[in-house]
């Protein structure tokens, strides 16, 4: 007998057409409240907040170790800067979404995403020098190489942290609620 017969009861792996499609697994928190149609706009965040933090990253970052004329000097290092931050941020989207830390169900605990944001960090860092390298790009400051990766891996764990929080905070004062009606 099906669930569509009934028999009052769901079978394992089959969902009613009137359900809410809850994520089931458990979260760092114990929460299982995160509506499967939230994932889009918590994607884009992340998304978002991830391009932001590595821009402004190295823009903090060669403000302080240039000082006022920090955007001479980083015209001086890079041909193009503009073009080099957006490539810089791209790559660092690109490498967090190849390894999955787009997916929230993915990661259910800030650790294992904790773990991943800065495996990618080192991966990045091992990329980016290899490209300042063959691209001769040799007298980049070391100081803003050393510094811009740590930070941008805390930062990053910080503010995932914080927009976990918040879409949490949102659904417990119901603003990502859904009211279903069962009928039958």
């Amino acid at each position: 007998m099906s669930h569509s017969e009934g028999s009052g009861r769901i079978l394992p792996g089959r969902r009613s057409h009137c359900e809410i499609d809850l994520v089931s697994a458990p979260r760092w928190n114990g929460s299982q409240d995160m509506i499967r149609r939230h994932e889009t706009g918590f994607r884009v965040a992340l998304m978002g907040s991830d391009a932001a933090l590595a821009s402004a990253l190295i823009v903090i970052v060669f403000a302080v170790r240039f000082g006022p004329g920090w955007p001479d000097v980083l015209t001086e290092l890079l041909p193009h800067p503009a073009l080099s931050v957006a490539i810089f941020c791209a790559a660092w989207i690109g490498l967090l979404a190849a390894h999955g830390l787009y997916r929230p169900r993915a990661r259910w605990s800030v650790r294992s995403d904790a773990i991943g944001v800065a495996r990618t960090a080192v991966l990045l860092a091992f990329g980016t020098i290899a490209v300042l390298f063959m691209l001769g790009w040799t007298s980049m400051s070391r100081f803003a190489l050393l510094a811009i990766f740590p930070l941008l891996a805390a930062a990053t764990i910080v503010a995932r942290t914080a927009l976990r929080e918040i879409f949490r905070q949102a659904r417990r004062r119901g603003r990502n609620f859904e009211t279903v009606l069962i009928v039958g």
